[in-house]
């Protein structure tokens, strides 16, 4: 599919003092605190005056609760469609693309909180549309928060979603933050290795600050 994308020019390798204009939380396991970190970045934002547009990909109502009048909801295509009309999914994602559409030209940082089902759809969509290309033509920088317990299976999960975004959408910048409810964290030596060039974060220092600090300035992008 061809797009008319707003150009803003080339983007800066320098250190930056904004947040990305566009921030993905998710990964594939659920009950992990996705919505709970997707409320807290844009807190974090409303309170630094920087108010940003959400988009919901999930079939929880939480942030539309939360935030009423203020969130895009994205209603996945079923299977049955896709197999009808494969170009069921990037319709289906259309909204999304508006709202970046719209952050290409207001600067506005838009928040893109995902479920747990709809991480896989979310990862097929960027490589289809080639979206990393779009973000860097347009000079727009992306971040993807990757919340965990320390259950393994959730563990698990955060390497495969950090893997999957390194291959589409490779310009974003991570990090893992860890929700410590369920317990201590143990990290094997291939979630080690894995791990190693993402920045990690605690559910606590992400509340004091910290979260908001690394989106600011302290945060790898490619």
């Amino acid at each position: 599919m061809t797009r008319t994308k707003p150009s803003t020019g080339t983007r800066s390798q320098a250190t930056v003092t904004a947040p990305p204009a566009l921030i993905f939380v998710g990964s594939d396991k659920g009950g992990i605190g996705k919505s709970f970190l997707s409320a807290l970045t844009a807190d974090l934002l409303d309170v630094a005056g920087m108010a940003p547009r959400m988009v919901k990909i999930d079939e929880q109502e939480r942030l539309p609760a939360l935030y009423p009048d203020r969130v895009t909801t994205v209603s996945l295509a079923s299977m049955d469609d896709v197999r009808r009309d494969p170009g069921a999914i990037v319709a289906a994602f259309d909204p999304h693309y508006a709202a970046i559409e719209r952050t290409m030209v207001d600067g506005v940082t838009t928040i893109v909180g995902i479920g747990g089902p709809q991480q896989t759809a979310v990862e097929e969509y960027c490589a289809l549309v080639d979206l990393d290309a779009d973000l860097v033509e347009a000079g727009i920088r992306a971040a993807w928060l990757v919340p965990a317990t320390s259950e393994p299976e959730a563990m698990r999960g955060a390497v495969r979603t950090k893997g999957a975004i390194a291959r589409v959408l490779p310009s974003a910048g991570q990090a893992l933050i860890l929700n410590g409810g369920d317990g201590d964290f143990r990290f094997y030596p291939m979630m080690t290795a894995s791990m190693a060039s993402t920045t990690i974060l605690s559910v606590t220092s992400a509340l004091a600050g910290g979260l908001l600090a690394i989106l600011m300035n302290r945060m790898s992008y490619s």
